[in-house]
């Protein structure tokens, strides 16, 4: 989002007279005026603001009270401000009244009726901001260097009687139901189609208001941060302190057991009233899977263990919990602790799970024979080769699933296979190649079993006996590998750096989206991914009518999709922007979105890749000479 201080395209700056007459407000008596004749206000209201509309005799006035609008000069709407209106203009299509409070909240209304559509808020520097829909649904600014966002800004305050504490929730404790810049974007552009998907979100879920009222998070404390004595017993416990200086508490462990790769934590959990639900810890960003060692219950309490391993260096520990339904979760409590686990470079270890399906069990979904399998086994090899003695890895360790291997069962065995071989200082990187969908706004794979259990469902949509899009997301519902369960796996990896590339190619509902519609999901879902996994994320962006089966390419791609053809060129040393003979994460990312799109610009349904960072964007995945053919 660009903060400007001109009335942007699309936007038209407010008409001061209406089929020639003057509209004014009377700085005396704050009323408004046409052509003389005063609009009845209620008492002690002052008008702030006065436009004509672009269409019509529509007027809008803006109060300390009240957005009205006034149709041949009789109202025909009027809505309740939470902060005088100060400003008013028009969108350019007519659609939107777009209103700027006295509280720094920018509105869009529906002009015809006064509905709201959604709100915007920008700090006060311009660095970030947050817009969000009356359903609940936001998107936000990234976090800065500091780890601010603009999720930060905004929250609910809800009320609980005079004789209760209010609560507050901050929009950032919502977001496993209510992260959707899809969603958020189709309701600003209210074009085709775009009606359809808020509804569809809506109805997946309660709304924002009823889950905020009936599921309060609970309430996280940790106690005591332990280490582990050479008994494999916690040890030398303590409470975080406050660290000098900052803002943030500090774990600091005792001599003895310094020297360990695992810190044990003593959290107390209190019921709120919604319920308790999952655990959910983060290390340096990333979510983590942690070995509980002990649990009391008590009433609408309970004290939890939890033992979690250390990165070398500085480790900054997140613990959320939620509520049962798992949709709110608690204020987060954070604490940073060194960890001493000892450094093997000479044992560094690139871990490699690459998945190809083309040729499906059931035909109506295959894709063009061996371009799956082709990405998946180029992507594994191109590691192989990078990998062995005096490499940037010492070694490669790769699984390759292609077609009938690629199960849902299957792929879930060899996540769980990696990650009780993975150490915290390798690198993995997980491929998915083949058929995908949105599901509920989340990601979803289609394993080579998909659709198998629903024949009668997908011979009724074939038939036209059932809107085709709805059938496929019932299949892909039922049979799909979901996010929520990919990125339980991912949590198992004790690796710094796990990298998830998805060249999927959506089916389902992607072809009911218009192009603008398929871009903002694909967005949203990778950056869900991201955010879900707190790893960094590259997929692509697209449907049937551009995916990698290679259908629409022309014939010089060596038998690859178009995404995975340029990653695999920006990982041989075409990504290397500063020539340091290194390709970092943040360089493959650019080089693959700048040249799919690029390339792509020439089809109907353009490809716009998404990189999503959290960790280190720097982080190096190939090194030059390492038999990489630099371009």
């Amino acid at each position: 989002m660009r903060i400007t201080e001109t009335i942007p395209p699309g936007v038209k700056a407010g008409l001061r007279t209406l089929n020639g007459r003057k509209l004014a407000i009377t700085p005396q008596s704050s009323t408004a005026t046409l052509d003389g004749q005063t609009l009845s206000l209620a008492p002690n209201e002052r008008a702030l603001e006065f436009i004509a509309g672009t269409e019509g005799e529509m007027l809008f006035v803006g109060t300390n009270f009240y957005l009205r609008a006034y149709n041949k000069g009789w109202e025909t709407w009027r809505v309740p401000m939470p902060a005088p209106v100060w400003g008013i203009v028009q969108s350019g299509n007519g659609r939107f009244i777009i209103s700027l409070l006295g509280n720094g909240v920018i509105q869009w209304r529906d002009t015809k009726t006064g509905a709201l559509i959604g709100s915007l808020f920008v700090s006060h520097n311009g660095q970030h901001w947050v817009v969000w829909t009356p359903d609940g649904f936001f998107d936000h600014s990234p976090a800065d260097r500091f780890g601010v966002s603009g999720a930060s800004l905004i929250g609910y305050h809800i009320n609980k009687g005079y004789k209760d504490e209010a609560r507050f929730v901050a929009i950032d404790q919502l977001y496993k139901k209510f992260f959707r810049p899809d969603v958020v974007q189709a309701a600003l552009r209210s074009g085709d189609g775009d009606n359809e998907i808020v509804q569809a979100a809506i109805r997946v879920d309660a709304s924002v208001a009823e889950i905020l009222i009936g599921s309060p998070p609970p309430l996280v404390k940790i106690s005591e941060v332990c280490g582990i004595d050479e008994f494999d017993q916690a040890a030398g416990c303590g409470a975080p302190v406050d660290a000098v200086g900052t803002r943030t508490l500090r774990a600091v462990l005792p001599q003895p057991v310094r020297q360990t790769q695992s810190v044990e934590l003593i959290i107390d959990v209190e019921d709120q009233g919604g319920g308790i639900g999952s655990i959910e810890v983060r290390r340096n960003n990333a979510r983590i899977a942690t070995i509980r060692t002990g649990e009391i219950e008590q009433k609408n309490k309970l004290v939890l263990r939890e033992r979690l391993p250390l990165l070398r260096g500085v480790n900054e520990i997140e613990v959320t919990i939620y509520d049962r339904d798992n949709t709110v979760a608690s204020q987060p409590i954070a604490f940073s602790v060194q960890g001493e686990a000892p450094i093997a470079t000479d044992r560094k270890r690139i871990h490699v799970l690459a998945v190809g399906v083309a040729d499906y069990q059931v035909d109506a979904f295959d894709l063009t024979k061996g371009i799956a399998s082709n990405d998946a086994k180029a992507i594994v090899g191109l590691f192989e080769e990078t990998s062995g003695k005096g490499k940037l890895f010492a070694s490669a360790n790769t699984t390759l699933l292609l077609d009938q291997d690629a199960t849902r069962d299957n792929i879930l065995k060899a996540l769980d296979k990696l990650s009780k071989e993975v150490e915290p200082t390798d690198t993995v990187v997980i491929f998915l190649s083949g058929h995908g969908d949105v599901i509920d706004g989340n990601y979803t794979f289609a394993p080579y079993e998909i659709g198998a259990a629903n024949p009668g469902v997908l011979a009724d949509a074939f038939q036209g006996k059932r809107f085709g899009d709805k059938a496929v997301r019932d299949v892909f519902r039922d049979g799909g590998l979901r996010q929520s369960v990919l990125m339980q796996a991912l949590a198992n990896f004790s690796a710094e750096n796990v990298i998830v590339i998805l060249d999927t190619c959506y089916a389902g509902s992607f072809q009911v989206l218009n192009s603008t519609q398929r871009v903002a999901s694909s967005k949203s879902v990778a950056e869900r991914v991201a955010r879900d996994s707190g790893r960094f994320v590259l997929a692509s962006a697209r449907g049937l009518a551009n995916d990698s089966d290679g259908k629409d390419y022309p014939p010089d791609y060596d038998g690859h999709g178009l995404f995975t053809s340029h990653a695999l060129d920006g990982l041989r040393g075409a990504a290397d922007g500063n020539r340091n003979s290194e390709v970092s994460l943040s360089e493959l990312g650019e080089y693959v979105k700048l040249n799919v799109s690029k390339t792509s610009a020439q089809w109907d349904v353009p490809q716009i890749p998404v990189a999503s960072f959290l960790g280190d964007p720097y982080f190096p995945v190939v090194r030059m000479g390492d038999n990489t053919r630099k371009n």
